[in-house]
């Protein structure tokens, strides 16, 4: 195929790249987008060495990093 210049083009891929406070919102969305037929990695922040070179790989990088806006210490 690649010499008749057709490549099968992969899948476009999202990945969500979430931290340990918002890993349950990052189910969620991963969820929803996986419901609407999308492909969908999720990636914990802690695995990833760089997350520049990660997100080159994927057409669409959402992140879920750090406390959700309004969280507060003691909540």
């Amino acid at each position: 195929m690649e010499a008749l210049g057709k490549t099968e083009e992969e899948p476009k891929q999202t990945c969500i790249i979430f931290s340990k406070e918002r890993r349950r919102e990052a189910i969620e969305k991963a969820r929803h987008l996986r419901n609407e037929g999308k492909q969908v990695v999720l990636q914990d922040l802690q695995g990833v060495e760089s997350v520049d070179q990660l997100s080159e790989t994927f057409e669409d990088v959402i992140y879920f990093i750090g406390k959700k806006k309004g969280e507060g210490v003691n909540e």
